[in-house]
This record gives structure tokens, C-alpha cells and sequence, in this order.
């Protein structure tokens, strides 16, 4: 009872058993066994070499001391690591730059200090610079007077379109006062005309009235169709003439 404790031994009888040697073998063979199968996990991967590159060297520095019972188990497993190493490395492309057209170098001027030639360059600059601003100014000037005289035009063009509206304006008025009077005395005369021939008929009737007080059984004279269609005419227009005036 006080060997096992709930089924499992105490630290110093484990100790004990795993300090034989066929313990060691046993744990030795288990990692063995753990690697190989590490190694068909990850043989997918491409980045297998990398993991496994410790786990190589420590295998080849051990190999000399492994015990003859696991050294055929040791030579497989390592060789088997060394192989899929190997195809990964052969199966990876090295990585490469992209290929350019070789850059030409500049060809420069000897640096030969020549006190003439800079004095030249920087006259020949200012003078450059001199009559560049004077182009400047007369494009300016230039540009002023074409404005100017654009403007200018554009006045008179006006002051031309706006005279010609108010003439057409002023003889319309004058077309229209014109006809306005020319329609009141037109007018006018109408009016006299119709009070005339109002009066003339007033007039007349007036003497027919007193020519039939007198002579009031005197038979009338036969008229002819003429004489009749003609009275007519006479009493419509006095009509026309009498209601015109009312």
C-alpha cells in the first residue's frame, strides 16, 4: 500500500526505473517513433527543412554514441529526414530580381574653373533675363491697347444701336400723333356733316307740316315708282341721320 498511491508509483522508484537501461532504450525508441511520425505531419509543408534542420544535426552529432540495438532505427530516420530535406530544397526556386536594361552613367564636363567663360554666361543671362521682361512689358502694353480699343468700338457700336432705336422710337410717336389727328378731324367732319343734314332735315320737316296744315283736304299728287322709291331712300337716310344725331 505505501508503494502505489492511487495507482501510480512514487518519484523515487520512478526515478529508480527510468535510470535502467532499458528504460533509456525504450524512451529513446518512443522519440524515434514521435519523430518519424512529426515528419509525415509536416512533409507538406515548405517550410520542412527549416523545422527539421536542428533535429538533423542533433541526430547526426549523436549517431556515434547510439546503442547497437537502435543505431539501424537511427540511420533510417536520419537518412529519411535528409532525403525530404533534400527534395524540398531542390523543388524551391531562388528568388530573383527583376531584369533591367543596364542604366547608363552620366558623362559629365571636367570641372575646369575659367573665370571668362562664367563672367560671359552670367552677362548673357541677365541680358536674357533683360529683354525677356521687356517682351513683357510691351505684350502688356499691347494687350491695354487692344482692350482699349475693343472697349471703344464697343461704345460707339452702342451708342450707334441706341440712337437708331430712339429715331425708330421718335418716328413712330410722330407716325402716331399724325394718324391721330388726321382720325379727329375725320372725325369732326362727321359729326358736322351729320348735324347738317339733321338741321336740313329738322327744316324740312318742319315745311311739310305747315304745307299740310294748310291744304289739309287737298288730295296728294299721284307719284310714280320712281318718285316712291326715292321717298324712301329720302326717309331711311333722315332716319339714319336722326338716330346718329340723338
Amino acid at each position: 500500500y505505501q508503494r502505489r498511491v492511487h495507482g501510480k508509483l512514487p518519484l523515487e522508484e520512478l526515478s529508480k526505473s527510468i535510470d535502467t537501461p532499458l528504460r533509456k532504450l525504450q524512451i529513446t525508441k518512443t522519440l524515434y517513433i514521435m519523430l518519424g511520425y512529426f515528419s509525415n505531419l509536416y512533409s507538406s509543408y515548405q517550410t520542412y527543412p527549416e523545422i527539421f534542420a536542428p533535429t538533423i544535426k542533433i541526430l547526426t552529432d549523436i549517431e556515434e554514441f547510439v546503442p547497437l540495438p537502435l543505431r539501424k532505427r537511427h540511420t533510417d530516420l536520419l537518412n529519411g529526414l535528409k532525403e525530404n530535406e533534400m527534395g524540398f530544397r531542390l523543388q524551391r526556386k531562388p528568388v530573383m530580381f527583376q531584369t533591367h536594361r543596364p542604366v547608363p552613367l552620366r558623362l559629365y564636363d571636367p570641372d575646369i574653373k575659367d573665370d571668362r567663360r562664367e563672367k560671359t554666361t552670367q552677362q548673357i543671362k541677365k541680358v536674357r533675363r533683360d529683354h525677356f521682361r521687356q517682351a513683357q512689358k510691351s505684350i502688356r502694353a499691347d494687350t491695354r491697347f487692344l482692350q482699349k480699343a475693343r472697349e471703344e468700338e464697343q461704345a460707339i457700336d452702342d451708342k450707334r444701336r441706341l440712337d437708331k432705336y430712339n429715331q425708330i422710337v421718335h418716328d413712330l410717336q410722330e407716325q402716331r400723333h399724325m394718324v391721330g389727328e388726321m382720325e379727329l378731324k375725320w372725325k369732326r367732319k362727321r359729326e358736322a356733316l351729320a348735324s347738317k343734314k339733321m338741321k336740313d332735315a329738322a327744316k324740312e320737316h318742319k315745311k311739310n307740316m305747315k304745307d299740310s296744315a294748310k291744304e289739309p283736304y287737298a288730295k296728294k299728287p299721284k307719284l310714280d315708282k320712281k318718285s316712291k322709291s326715292s321717298d324712301k331712300r329720302n326717309n331711311k337716310k333722315f332716319n339714319k341721320v336722326f338716330k346718329k344725331g340723338r
